[in-house]
């Protein structure tokens, strides 16, 4: 089956998801699209795609899937840019945030004969507690789950093309409401960001921040590391376009902040170090479950070399 996919954006998600597909050999025509040029010829060095380029139309004119992985204040002007392009029945993978909101998008911006899918990627659990997010791996989803999101009425077989895609490329599909994908990524994905902004926040209004920040090392630079994502994805604006749920999770957030307070003003030096012992055994079990998952085998309808 001759099947073309274009990848457009190729950040670490697109990459690895080029790299997967170039592993299992897949036999798709794939087309790897980046308007910056940097990453343009960055991408052409991994040799994962039949054709890297800046020209957005070549691309997207014969694809018959197309996969998005987008900062979210990129994705609504790149579905303006193709609409006039994409061709009848085309499949569009979305890999990054708030599906949801960026549904809206797509319906409100591409011709009705396109079908639109949300694939949320969890990544490989040996990169869970990896500092280099940046660097793109053929097994970045292997033992992994994806949240495969979309409408009722999607016909069924564009839901096995998303779902034979999730598996092509090592992980376990898993199916989920389009409302609660933007919910749960708010819970572990934004609310650490949210959270490193606060800790800055306050850090640098103590009184005495320009003498402790002599003192300051690798415990504040690690608990605030992700700023660096809410620069480059310009989680500002993803913050305020996802209102609801990140004032939810703020707000969840101050209660945590003052139960730890509550504890401390008590005095009961036992109660807070099982109440702290608790939560680093919390941590413990999920990340001990993140590491068993297990990738299932699934008939797949992508041939292979």
């Amino acid at each position: 089956m001759n099947i073309s996919l274009t990848v457009i954006g190729l950040d670490r998600i697109g990459l690895s998801v080029g790299l997967a597909l170039s592993k299992k050999g897949a036999e798709l025509q794939r087309t790897g699209v980046d308007l910056d040029h940097n990453k343009e010829e960055a991408a052409k060095n991994y040799q994962v795609f039949n054709l890297v380029t800046g020209k957005l139309d070549d691309a997207v004119k014969l694809a018959d899937l197309i996969v998005i992985d987008l900062p979210l204040d990129e994705v609504k002007d790149m579905f303006t840019r193709f609409a006039q392009w994409i061709k009848k029945d085309a499949v569009l993978l979305y890999f990054s945030g708030l599906p949801e909101k960026v549904f809206g998008w797509a319906k409100q911006l591409l011709p009705e004969n396109v079908y639109f899918i949300a694939l949320t990627p969890t990544i490989n659990p040996k990169y869970i507690e990896d500092l280099d997010q940046l660097t793109p791996h053929a097994d970045l989803f292997d033992n992994s789950q994806i949240f495969i999101s979309h409408l009722p009425n999607i016909p069924p077989k564009v839901i096995q093309i998303a779902t034979d895609l999730t598996s092509l490329i090592g992980a376990i599909p898993c199916f989920a409401d389009l409302t609660e994908v933007d919910g749960l990524q708010t819970v572990v994905q934004y609310l650490p960001r949210i959270t490193a902004a606060a800790l800055m926040d306050e850090v640098i209004n103590e009184p005495g921040w320009r003498d402790a920040s002599k003192l300051a090392g690798d415990d504040l630079a690690i608990a605030t590391r992700l700023l660096n994502s809410i620069l480059v994805e310009n989680q500002g604006q993803l913050m305020i376009e996802n209102e609801q749920n990140s004032l939810r999770v703020i707000a969840n957030l101050q209660n945590s902040l003052a139960k730890l307070a509550q504890f401390i003003q008590a005095g009961d030096s036992q109660k807070l170090q099982e109440y702290l012992e608790s939560l680093q055994m919390e941590r413990e079990s999920w990340l001990g479950k993140r590491r068993n998952t297990q990738p299932r085998e699934k008939k797949q309808i992508f041939g292979r070399k």
